[in-house]
């Protein structure tokens, strides 16, 4: 909600409107979406052994019940859309939970169709979206013992979609503070130095 407006595709509605919304829903709902999205959805499968085309198409039009389906186009607008140039800090308080959870991040003008995309989601991958050989896990995990888990990733950036990078991290309270310090000292190392030949290999 920090970067994206109401009505983009990555903006995130609150916990307790996800809550009402869920509430809300009937079963006539679901039986309705199923039958627009779900059902009119296109369906591959594969048919291995010695069968015919006529064989295979009785397959799959009477006891799969399947049948030829249009393409389903997604109303989904062109999102290209201004971003705020300021940094914005939250700290959202949940009862009873045990850990801390670390969510940072920025928006970025780029889809993944853009001719430039590979580059940074290579260069993500190594930081943060490869596992235990990324980055962030070996250093913050690995070697400190600071968190359980940490990743980072490119997310929302479709055809027509704008999308963000994220960083995130769940640590204990004591340690959250020690944790955000050493992300971004990984992050800066990260954005000044690139990736090694051997994350590039990885």
């Amino acid at each position: 909600q920090s970067i994206f407006t109401e009505g983009h595709p990555s903006y995130l509605e609150s916990p307790d409107v996800v809550i009402k919304n869920i509430k809300s829903i009937s079963l006539s709902d679901l039986n309705d979406f199923h039958s627009k999205v779900i059902s009119s959805a296109p369906v591959t499968f594969a048919v291995v052994g010695d069968m015919s085309k006529k064989e295979t198409d009785i397959l799959s039009k009477g006891r799969l019940s399947l049948k030829e389906r249009g393409e389903v186009a997604l109303l989904v607008e062109n999102q290209k859309q201004k971003f705020a140039e300021k940094t914005i800090e939250k700290k959202v308080e949940i009862a009873d939970k045990a850990s801390s959870t670390l969510l940072f991040g920025q928006p970025i003008k780029m889809s993944r169709f853009d001719d430039d995309y590979v580059p940074p989601r290579v260069g993500v991958g190594a930081l943060g979206d490869h596992g235990f050989s990324a980055r962030l896990m070996s250093e913050i995990r690995d070697k400190h013992g600071l968190t359980y888990g940490i990743s980072s990733r490119l997310r929302g950036m479709k055809k027509n979609t704008h999308g963000h990078f994220e960083v995130w991290g769940t640590f204990a309270p004591s340690l959250l503070k020690k944790g955000q310090d050493l992300t971004f000292q990984e992050i800066k190392k990260w954005i000044e130095r690139g990736i090694t030949e051997k994350e590039l290999d990885l």
